[in-house]
């Protein structure tokens, strides 16, 4: 039975000198964290390098086998022939152990979605390889969807990813996937922050109103992940960042999963045949 939220590589034997996870002395340079900002290999197996006409363009996370979940902004308009999502993926300048490649069959962007933060979400619908999906593996597993009403504690840890800029006001994209983990915000803060210019309905916000941080990250469509027990769970998708990146504070935009479980949940049934529809649980 698929699992969903789990990460098979962190507790695996994989790394010869270091089963932390810093890998600090480890022999791969692919699993080298450079300032904490780096994620190392196979520490995000949902997340989703999304290209358009050959370029990066933004990330998604893995439902299950034939579903990828990311913003709609990211394929807006439906241009469906030129996406390619590549899994597994974490150095974009070569392919990795369990990395896969699939092309997309069709796009359903939310029926709500009008150019604006709200309903911005999408789902990809996987163009099957031989009759077959992804094929999970350490490196390639589907996160976890919460469960209605579900979301983090305010300050617990949410951890975003993606390709993002490697400086503000950068157009160049980290070749390396990179993380930063940091504190869910209260919706009133979060609310004051952009003066209600955006509203709060149906989006989240994470981030340090008060702090600071040397992690840049803006790829849009990623995925923003809370842990219950061992489970990690998707909380939302990374919209936009309040301000840049090194600012003394900076809150960042999620559009939220759970307040869209519906129409996600919907759009997979109405959309699917046979086991391309099942969501993978929790426990077996």
């Amino acid at each position: 039975v698929q699992l969903c939220g789990r990460k098979p590589t962190l507790i695996s034997k994989r790394r010869a000198l270091n089963e932390g996870f810093n890998d600090v002395g480890d022999s791969d340079p692919l699993d080298k964290i450079i300032g904490g900002s780096y994620a190392t290999y196979g520490e995000i197996p949902w997340q989703v390098n999304i290209y358009a006409n050959g370029t990066h363009r933004c990330g998604g996370a893995i439902i299950n086998a034939f579903w990828v979940l990311t913003t709609a902004m990211c394929v807006f308009p439906r241009y469906t022939g030129t996406i390619t999502l590549v899994l597994g993926d974490h150095l974009m300048s070569r392919d990795e152990q369990g990395q896969q490649t699939f092309q997309v069959e069709h796009v359903y962007i939310h029926d709500g979605f009008a150019e604006t933060f709200h309903n911005d979400t999408a789902l990809l619908k996987i163009a099957p390889i031989n009759g077959n999906g992804i094929q999970f593996n350490d490196y390639v597993q589907p996160v976890c969807l919460p469960e209605t009403g579900e979301l983090p504690a305010i300050n617990a840890s949410l951890t975003l990813s993606g390709w993002g800029e490697t400086e503000t006001y950068s157009i160049r994209s980290s070749d390396v996937l990179k993380k930063m983990v940091v504190p869910f915000v209260d919706y009133a803060e979060c609310s004051r922050i952009f003066n209600d210019s955006h509203g709060t309905q149906g989006l989240l916000c994470a981030g340090r109103p008060g702090g600071s941080s040397d992690i840049c990250l803006t790829d849009m469509g990623g995925p923003a992940t809370f842990k219950s027990g061992d489970v990690n769970i998707l909380a939302g998708l990374i919209l936009a960042s309040s301000i840049s990146c090194t600012a003394p504070a900076y809150t960042i935009i999620l559009t939220s999963v759970e307040e869209h479980l519906s129409w996600i949940r919907l759009n997979i049934q109405d959309h699917s045949n046979g086991t391309a529809g099942v969501i993978p649980g929790r426990t077996g």
